[in-house]
């Protein structure tokens, strides 16, 4: 079965994929791909803003996996919806001359 991520820009082979792991970083929670090709690194499949909506993807991905689908698309995260925010040094000012 081929895994795409949510956006499309990632394609993942299960036949190369020994094991689904859930990595909860300070940030998101990633769901990762263990290859089987060994000193290969874990590849992310997709990042998810909580642990319980990482949990239902990971069930969502078993669920196609048993039921032998050709093509998996990871359920859409809320933190793709979020808008990306600037964070630099600089101070905002607000009114005056």
């Amino acid at each position: 079965m081929l895994i795409f991520n949510s956006n499309g820009t990632k394609l993942v082979n299960s036949e190369a994929v020994t094991h689904y792991t859930i990595s909860e970083n300070p940030d998101a929670v990633l769901i990762m791909a263990g290859m089987s090709i060994t000193n290969s690194p874990p590849v992310s499949l997709e990042r998810y803003g909580s642990m319980a909506e990482a949990k239902g993807a990971l069930a969502e991905l078993a669920a196609a996996l048993s039921s032998q689908c050709e093509v998996f698309y990871m359920p859409m995260s809320v933190l793709r919806n979020q808008q990306e925010r600037k964070r630099d040094a600089r101070v905002k000012r607000k009114g005056g001359s």
